[in-house]
């Protein structure tokens, strides 16, 4: 019995393979209740927005801040197909911090998904 590393790494490509080459990656500012699942719309602000290479799944994301926020709403994301529209899954983001400065980079240590 290995420790998981094959299985994760076989999982993940298989996430990637499901969601495309070259997904999208938004990350909202929620100003109200979290969606139950990606066809319900989202209430909040986009703060920062990633077009994901091959590979994004493997390695840890940096993303620059579009909009600046300073508040204890959640951070929320979603990933789409690059066709912008097919949400594939979404989840809250674990962030250290509540105030975010334009121009500031994310480094999203780990998040939780909370539906496909």
């Amino acid at each position: 019995q290995g420790d998981g590393k094959a299985e994760l790494a076989d999982l993940k490509a298989q996430i990637e393979k499901i969601v495309g080459v070259s997904p999208e990656l938004i990350i909202y500012e929620l100003s109200g209740e979290a969606p139950v699942n990606c066809a319900e719309p989202i209430s909040g602000t986009i703060i920062a927005t990633k077009d994901l290479q091959p590979g994004w799944f493997l390695d840890e994301k940096c993303i620059s801040v579009k909009k600046e926020i300073n508040s204890t709403y959640p951070i929320f994301f979603r990933v789409y197909s690059n066709d912008g529209i097919t949400c594939h899954f979404q989840g809250y983001l674990e962030l250290n911090v509540n105030i975010l400065n334009i121009g500031d980079v994310i480094t999203v240590p780990g998040f939780s998904i909370s539906n496909d």
